[in-house]
């Protein structure tokens, strides 16, 4: 199997297989300024969880909580990306807690 085949998760859903050499992760709080998250430039996969009680969004460096992606709370999400991709994150209230892997 090469490094980029498709695997099937428990559910049936398709997934890359990645290979992961590092997990590097932190805790950030987030508040009501765009905050990046993660940047390593070998990342292969981001998880992140938001602990807190608000809703936070993602997007590029111009995200805002009225065109970011939305997460709400007590969820984990994952998204497939290279390295050198920018992620930035966002609350309409401040001190929210989010953590985060980047499978490098």
């Amino acid at each position: 199997m090469a490094d980029n085949d498709l695997v099937n998760s428990p559910d049936g859903t398709k997934l890359h297989n990645v290979v992961t050499k590092q997990i590097k992760n932190q805790s950030v709080t987030v508040g009501t300024s765009a905050v990046l998250i993660g940047g390593s430039n070998a990342r292969n996969l981001l998880l992140f969880q938001n602990l807190s009680s608000g809703v936070m969004y993602f997007g590029d460096v111009n995200v805002t909580t009225a065109n970011g992606i939305q997460f709400a709370n007590d969820t984990i999400n994952s998204l497939d990306c290279l390295g050198g991709i920018d992620i930035y994150f966002i609350s309409d209230t401040a001190g929210q807690d989010i953590r985060f892997a980047e499978l490098i």
